[in-house]
């Protein structure tokens, strides 16, 4: 179970402006919190990625977590950043 608050941002790339005018990078982000056995996680920042088939959450967060499996998939090729 989770909470979402939604919220826009938008960005500037000034490597794209030179090639195109008026350009903005819109981002949907959000605030989400996230049920444990002790209540409500605090919020924490995500990126919206409406075109992704897998949502990604730090161990660290997933961890405390009521959930339930449906499966197991291991992921690839993520960034420790």
């Amino acid at each position: 179970m989770a909470k979402v608050s939604l919220f826009f941002e938008t960005l500037r790339d000034i490597s794209i402006e030179r090639y195109i005018q008026d350009y903005k990078i819109i981002r949907l982000k959000v605030g989400v919190q996230f049920k444990t056995t002790n209540g409500w996680t605090k919020p924490y920042p995500a990126i919206v990625d409406t075109g992704a088939h897998t949502s990604v959450i730090p161990l660290s967060i997933w961890k405390n977590l009521i959930h339930e499996n449906f499966g197991e998939y291991k992921m690839f090729g993520v960034s420790k950043k």
